[in-house]
C-alpha cells in the first residue's frame, strides 16, 4: 500500500476510535444514520482492498454498528456475511467483545452472528458482568437474592430482553447448560428461571420446553463419555433442568 494510502487507513481508524469515545460519552456529534452507512462503506473498502484491520479498529467498528442500529435499517446479508468473515479471521473474539447492552443486542439481531457467536457473546457478558456468587450446592449465596438480580439495574435485565425480544435464542442460552462450566452454566440458568417466571405466552412457553426436552435428550446421550472424563452433571444441576421444564408450563 502506497504511503499516501496508509496515512488515509491510519486517519480513519482514528476517527472510528474517537467516534467510538464520544458515542460511548453519549456525545454524538453525527447522526446515527449517516455514521452507520460510513462505517458499513470503511468495512466493505477494507474487504475489496484486502486490508488488515487491527482489532482495537474492528472492536471499535463493531461497537459503532451496534449502537447506530437501533436508528438505522437491518443489515443486508452482503453486509451481515462481511461481518462474519471478519469474525472468522479473529485470532481471539474475546478481545472484539465490547460490554453494552446494544453490542449484545447487535449480535443476536441477526441469526448467523447469533448461531455461530451467540454463546461467546452471553458468556463474555456474564463474566464481566459477574455479579452472582453460586454455592458448591448450585445455588445462590445468600447474600445474593433473585429480586436484586432482576431490577432495572441488575445484569440480567438485557439478557431477558434478548429472551423477550427474540425466542430463537432459547437454544442459544441452553446450549451454554451443555457446553458451559458448571458456574456459568448456573447463571444461564438463573437467567432461564427469571425469564419463565415472566409473563411468557403460551408459545414460547411451548417452544421452550421443546428445546429444553432437547437438551436433556443430548446430556443422557453424552452422559457415558462425560462420566469418564469426569465432567457428567451433578444431580442438582438436573433437579434444575427439570424444574426449568416445570416452570415452563
Amino acid at each position: 500500500m502506497p504511503c499516501a494510502d496508509k496515512n488515509v487507513r491510519c486517519e480513519q481508524y482514528a476517527l472510528l476510535v474517537i467516534f467510538c469515545v464520544a458515542f460511548i460519552a453519549e456525545d454524538r456529534f453525527i447522526k446515527e444514520a449517516d455514521l452507520f452507512s460510513a462505517v458499513l462503506g470503511f468495512l466493505h473498502s477494507l474487504q475489496c482492498n484486502g486490508d488488515h484491520i487491527p482489532s482495537y479498529v474492528i472492536k471499535a467498528t463493531f461497537f459503532l454498528l451496534a449502537v447506530c442500529q437501533e436508528h438505522c435499517e437491518d443489515l443486508n446479508l452482503t453486509s451481515v456475511n462481511l461481518i462474519c468473515k471478519i469474525l472468522e479471521d479473529a485470532q481471539d473474539v474475546k478481545i472484539l467483545h465490547f460490554h453494552h447492552p446494544f453490542y449484545l443486542k447487535f449480535f443476536f439481531r441477526y441469526p448467523q452472528l447469533m448461531e455461530n457467536y451467540g454463546c461467546s457473546i452471553i458468556t463474555f457478558w456474564i463474566l464481566n458482568e459477574d455479579p452472582i456468587q453460586i454455592c458448591e450446592d448450585g445455588r445462590l449465596s445468600e447474600d445474593c437474592k433473585i429480586s436484586e438480580l432482576t431490577n432495572n439495574q441488575g445484569y440480567f435485565l438485557p439478557l431477558l430482553n434478548i429472551l423477550q425480544s427474540n425466542h430463537n435464542s432459547i437454544p442459544v442460552f441452553l446450549e451454554l447448560i451443555i457446553r458451559g462450566p458448571s458456574e456459568l452454566s448456573q447463571k444461564v440458568l438463573l437467567v432461564l428461571k427469571v425469564f419463565l417466571k415472566g409473563n411468557v405466552s403460551s408459545f414460547v412457553s411451548g417452544f421452550f420446553a421443546n428445546q429444553l426436552l432437547k437438551v436433556l435428550q443430548k446430556i443422557l446421550i453424552q452422559s457415558t463419555d462425560a462420566k469418564l472424563q469426569g465432567n457428567f452433571p451433578t444431580f442438582p444441576m438436573l433437579i434444575s433442568y427439570i424444574s426449568l421444564k416445570h416452570l415452563s408450563f
